[in-house]
């Protein structure tokens, strides 16, 4: 049985509101997941070389953590795409102006979306109705959306550099402290386990200011070399 025209309006309207939602929304949740996501990475490249950030070393030590975290990263694209698309979703009868000022209908989309099922059974009231529901049906959700690139490859990219920095083996990094730099350990720069004490540590500062500037250990000049 063929709904009445009044419903029919409806119908369409609600379906092309919460098509433009989606597509608006999915394009907004996509810039807002990369910055979301290149943050993340600027953190950890940050805790890996610059600051220790809180947090960042529990999951560091953590397999699942880590894993858990990549995943929920991941994750907040759809609970982005989600929330966007309730909060630009248009009401039936704002979408009907637009949709009359845009494709010069006069009114006629406004005034079926108000009509009730009672003045759209017949008459001119069912005749502007039936004409609206037409037009609607013809209508697809993509030409009333500003949609952009959603940039899932991109998104997925960053998520994979956010564990590669963390995970990365290094000074500090997951695999424990190792390479050049590092004391006690094998590799440039150690001290080497077969030295007893140690490479001997830098001078003090203040010693070294004491012994050969404020009072410097004097020097007797050498004899001059005689002529042969």
């Amino acid at each position: 049985m063929e709904a009445p025209p009044s419903v029919t309006v409806r119908r369409q309207l609600g379906r092309l509101a919460r098509g433009r939602a989606r597509l608006t929304g999915a394009a907004r949740a996509g810039r807002w997941h990369l910055a979301v996501l290149g943050l993340a990475c600027l953190l950890a490249f940050l805790h890996r070389s610059v600051i220790a950030i809180p947090g960042l070393d529990a999951v560091r030590a953590s397999w699942p953590l880590l894993l858990g975290t990549a995943a929920g990263l991941y994750a907040l694209g759809p609970l982005l795409r989600l929330l966007f698309s309730f909060g630009i979703r248009d009401s039936e009868q704002a979408l009907a102006r637009e949709l009359d000022d845009r494709f010069g209908w006069h009114d006629e989309t406004d005034t079926a979306a108000a009509l009730s099922d009672a003045e759209a059974a017949g008459g001119l009231g069912g005749l502007v109705a039936a004409q609206a529901g037409g037009r609607l049906r013809e209508l697809d959700a993509g030409a009333l959306a500003r949609a952009g690139r959603p940039w899932g490859r991109v998104r997925l990219v960053l998520v994979l550099l956010f564990v590669a920095i963390l995970m990365l083996p290094g000074a500090g990094g997951v695999f424990g402290r190792s390479g050049a730099g590092t004391k006690g350990g094998d590799g440039l720069g150690s001290a080497g386990p077969e030295e007893e004490f140690g490479a001997p540590g830098p001078m003090p500062a203040d010693f070294w200011f004491q012994a050969f500037v404020e009072n410097p250990i004097p020097v007797e000049p050498l004899p001059p070399e005689e002529d042969k």
